[in-house]
């Protein structure tokens, strides 16, 4: 047996290496020290949408936003652009459940069942596959969690690679696995290298979807424009690039920094907690879905010209004093210790906010359905890591999800962070880090209100 990984590093930057030109870019990075929880802030050159108004439901103060009773808004429509607002109540008149059809992984046991650092996670008809970065293989299993077989291995060769970061699988059951310069390594349904795919890149990219998958299969990649440091994805295949990169829209957001001097160089971390970011991803249907998370309102702009502008009624998480107190001072630490690497600098920046963001991330699904992802309060814990004796962790997660026609469906409730996420109809998967570090890959089914689980 092998020793189990820790998954992501608490600490880790998700970062851009412009390899030919010295550069290096910090796309996003977590400064939080509970692995599995990352709060994932890109940067304001990545991306999206016009602020909007806040929408605040004076009827509740709950912080879960109770999605019981019918779904009440209007919907209005001027030229190409049509607007949602979401004001009270859902369309599946109340909270949806998952229910755990599978769970994979194990703290000690079988190699095959023991994961270090899962990139990506895919479900088929009859498979989950697990992309694990630190063996590095792709692990298939049935539905039912039983390890089939693993492919590819660690190496520079046909088939093989050394520093995986995403995987999608086509419809005629092709797997693609990408690394960070952007080869990709292509294996047939039982696990048989086809091809390797070599789009020319002058850089290295490890981020987040590093992979997506279209819906008529064509495949694009991360990317970075060299000249304003954009980030958006380009269309790759057996031939290299294909086309123009796509990029979501500038919302001209700039967050507010702390700064520090290193090597006679002012440098800049922007990734203060709780502060709002720009967030965006790219949709099998070529969509780009982009907000800025101060108000919980966001666009989906479609390659014709057309916008759909969603907005939803939304009651803060407040963050209390405390909690703000420890954010601020393991933040002052990190950049301190790790970045300016001088123990006399002290804070220069702004105060941490009194509430939570109204959401840290997208997620679009296999279907068409838009998932929004956002914390719950936190509650002051003994368990942490990096040998801090007490610390602060989100209860857990929101997943609220949209239509294509732009109304709230409907909340899920979720215990743990969804690292790498897929969502495709009811079926849900996910990578998620127990409260004893134990990293384990969940296949659920969404059950809507009033349905039956079994």
């Amino acid at each position: 047996m092998r020793e189990r990984g820790t998954g992501r590093d608490p600490g880790e930057y998700l970062t851009v290496f412009l390899a030919n030109y010295g550069v290096l870019i910090t796309e996003a990075h977590s400064l939080s020290t509970e692995a599995g929880k990352p709060q994932m802030i890109p940067n304001h050159g990545l991306a999206p949408v016009t602020l909007m108004l806040i929408l605040h439901c004076a009827c509740t103060p709950d912080p879960f936003d109770p999605a019981d009773g019918p779904w009440q808004g209007n919907i209005t429509t001027e030229g190409n652009v049509t607007t949602v607002v979401n004001e009270s109540g859902s369309v599946w008149d109340g909270m949806a459940r998952l229910v755990e059809e599978a769970s994979i992984g194990v703290d000690v046991g079988a190699d095959e069942y023991m994961f270090g650092r899962v990139a990506g996670v895919w479900v088929t008809d009859d498979r989950v596959l697990v992309l694990d970065a630190q063996i590095p293989a792709v692990r298939i299993f049935d539905h039912e969690g039983r390890h089939l077989f693993d492919v590819g291995r660690q190496g520079e060769g046909p088939g093989e690679f050394m520093n995986p970061g995403g995987m999608v699988v086509t419809s005629t059951g092709d797997i693609l696995v990408v690394e960070p310069n952007l080869q990709v390594e292509v294996f047939g349904p039982e696990g048989e290298p086809k091809a390797t795919w070599n789009p020319p890149a002058a850089f290295d990219v490890m981020g987040i979807d590093m992979l997506t998958l279209g819906i008529d299969d064509r495949v694009w990649a991360f990317w970075i424009d060299l000249q304003t440091r954009r980030s958006g994805r380009v269309g790759v295949g057996p031939e290299g690039i294909i086309g123009d990169p796509t990029f979501p829209p500038d919302s001209g957001y700039a967050p507010l920094c702390l700064t520090y001097n290193r090597g006679g160089r002012e440098r800049e971390v922007c990734n203060i907690p709780f502060q709002p970011s720009s967030l965006s991803t790219l949709t099998p249907e070529g969509d780009w879905v982009a907000g800025v998370s101060d108000t919980y309102s966001f666009d989906v702009l479609s390659p014709g010209g057309s916008e759909l502008s969603i907005q939803r009624y939304w009651t803060p998480v407040a963050v209390p004093a405390r909690e703000a107190a420890y954010r601020k001072q393991s933040t002052a630490e990190m950049v301190r210790n790790r970045f300016a690497n001088d123990p006399s600098w002290t804070w220069n920046g702004p105060e941490i906010p009194d509430h939570k963001p109204a959401y840290g991330r997208f997620i679009a699904g296999r279907d068409g359905r838009i998932w929004v992802l956002r914390e719950k309060p936190s509650r002051q814990s003994t368990d942490c890591f990096d040998d801090v004796e007490v610390c602060w962790l989100p209860e857990g997660y929101w997943l609220d999800a949209f239509g294509d026609d732009g109304r709230f469906l409907g909340t899920v409730s979720l215990d743990h962070y969804p690292d790498n996420a897929f969502i495709d109809g009811e079926t849900i998967a996910m990578a998620v880090t127990d409260d004893a570090g134990t990293i384990m890959v969940k296949r659920y089914r969404l059950v809507l209100p009033g349905e039956d689980e079994e």
